[in-house]
């Protein structure tokens, strides 16, 4: 005989599914998953920062960068005019942390609120939407031109973002504003990367329509494509949330890094070390020194003359002569035959003045400071 009722099975009291255990759970593989009643949480792990679900990834630049705001600013304006952008001055931080270390540079296309020169005034400065912090004043746009939510038209303002690394990105977090005006921020935005200010640019994510934005709210993307590596990164702001075309603004910005390369600059040719110079490439920098037969300062190299082994002149351990017969000025002057590799014969020394402790004949004096001493290539004795 067939039952008029039907029974729904399920798990008894008690036996509530944990879907971390279970590995039902969707959370990234970089994340850790906490069970609740009912359901689950995903969290990246520590050092990685994201949604926990559709990216984890380093965060960059790191916390610790130091604050871009005016009311601490740790950053530097620069307007010199190989690093200007568009006509505006820059402004960059030189971090010396263990992620991802060296300069950091900001540029925008446009002027940001209130802004001055390399004085640091009451300004909005773009530094602040990188220095991994919500304190003092956010960067704000200095033209309230910024296309509406509604609007067909779309605008360019941008910011970039340097890194001193290659960086494959994840995905990324824009936060708003805690003070006010949370319909700043955008409602349509690009984000694109490049290994230089001039492009080509790839378009890592978009989105269009986001209305929902509160005060100090935090939304955080995944990238539609994986590609790179990039060392610059374009956040263009093509409309705002507001219902008129307004001011841009934000709180803090964040990359998050599925890969980070150290920029070697002395492979991809980006130093300034003088041709005859030897780069070695560090930790977020590099170090130059002179080839074998080379002197100087890694950046102005040259054979060293006179030879570092013309011997001692100075009057601790002098192996030079006076000349009284051959003047100049009417003071003697000093020579020595040097029999090197180099430039050997003759070196002779011209002084238009006294030098002290001198009495003018061919007799050494204690302590005199003789003008030999200056090119023996050596720093011991009297100068």
């Amino acid at each position: 005989m067939l039952s008029d009722f039907a029974y729904l099975l399920g798990s008894p009291a008690g036996n509530e599914l944990d879907e971390c255990a279970a590995a039902v759970h969707n959370c990234h593989s970089l994340a850790n998953c906490t069970d609740t009643p009912g359901s689950f949480i995903c969290a990246c792990n520590s050092g990685f920062g994201g949604n926990g679900v559709t990216v984890c990834g380093v965060p960059i630049p790191p916390a610790d960068i130091g604050r871009g705001d005016h009311l601490s600013f740790t950053w530097t304006k620069d307007e010199e005019s190989d690093v200007l952008y568009n006509g505006h001055l820059t402004i960059y931080k030189d971090y010396g942390g263990e992620v991802c270390p060296g300069e950091y540079r900001v540029y925008a296309n446009d002027w940001w609120g209130n802004t001055g020169n390399t004085t640091v005034y009451y300004e909005c400065l773009l530094s602040s939407l990188f220095d991994g912090s919500t304190e003092g004043w956010p960067w704000a746009s200095a033209l309230s031109n910024i296309n509406e939510v509604s609007s067909s038209a779309e605008s360019a303002e941008h910011i970039i973002l340097k890194t001193p690394c290659y960086i494959t990105l994840a995905g990324y977090a824009w936060q708003s504003r805690s003070d006010l005006s949370e319909f700043q921020n955008p409602s349509a935005m690009n984000v694109s990367g490049s290994n230089s200010t001039d492009g080509p640019w790839t378009t890592l994510h978009s989105f269009d329509g986001v209305s929902d934005w509160t005060l100090g709210a935090v939304k955080k993307w995944a990238t539609d494509v994986v590609t790179g590596p990039f060392r610059f990164f374009r956040f263009t702001v093509r409309r705002v949330q507001y219902t008129t075309a307004t001011y841009a603004s934000g709180a803090m910005a964040t990359l998050y890094a599925a890969s980070i390369t150290e920029l070697d600059e002395c492979a991809v040719g980006v130093y300034n070390c003088d041709i005859r110079a030897t780069c070695s490439n560090t930790n977020g920098s590099f170090t130059y020194a002179y080839n074998s037969g080379f002197a100087g300062d890694g950046l102005a190299y040259g054979i060293q003359i006179p030879p570092a082994d013309i011997g001692r002149g100075d009057s601790d351990a002098l192996t030079w002569s006076k000349d009284t017969v051959k003047l100049y000025n009417g003071f003697v002057t000093m020579y020595t035959n040097y029999g090197g590799a180099v430039c050997p014969g003759e070196y002779s020394i011209f002084s238009s003045h006294d030098w002290y402790r001198s009495f003018q004949n061919k007799t050494i004096n204690l302590w005199e400071y003789l003008p030999s001493a200056l090119f023996d290539g050596s720093p011991t004795g009297s100068p």
